[in-house]
């Protein structure tokens, strides 16, 4: 069985990278949307071809955002339901450690050596 845990947990790092990944990129995309639509209200008063092509890329980066949301939604269900098994079938070993704070300041820590989780 812990075979099938280290798998597991493989599993679960995967979807933690894959959600930062997709956070920053939305976070990015936020930016360039709240970008591109202060430079469109400054210039609205002008049409034509440059601001039909702003328009279809604000667009552009509206669905993205939307596409990278429900991306978001997916891995984050998928890390609860991987986490979940985790904690179910690892039969945990327990280690406590003392990690250093600061010079004067230690704090004990628990987590499974097999999963990595930490304890209650």
């Amino acid at each position: 069985m812990d075979k099938h845990i280290e798998q597991l947990v493989k599993i679960k790092v995967i979807h933690q990278k894959n959600i930062r990944s997709l956070t920053i990129s939305l976070e990015q995309k936020r930016i360039d949307l709240d970008n591109i639509t202060t430079f469109l209200s400054d210039y609205c008063a002008r049409s034509g071809d440059e601001a039909d092509y702003l328009f279809k890329v604000k667009h552009s980066l509206e669905m993205d955002r939307i596409s990278i949301g429900n991306m978001l939604k997916d891995q984050n269900d998928a890390l609860k339901i991987v986490s979940q098994l985790i904690k179910k079938y690892c039969n945990h070993e327990w280690i406590i450690d003392y990690i250093d704070i600061d010079v004067e300041k230690t704090d004990k820590i628990t987590y499974c050596k097999i999963c990595e989780s930490s304890s209650l």
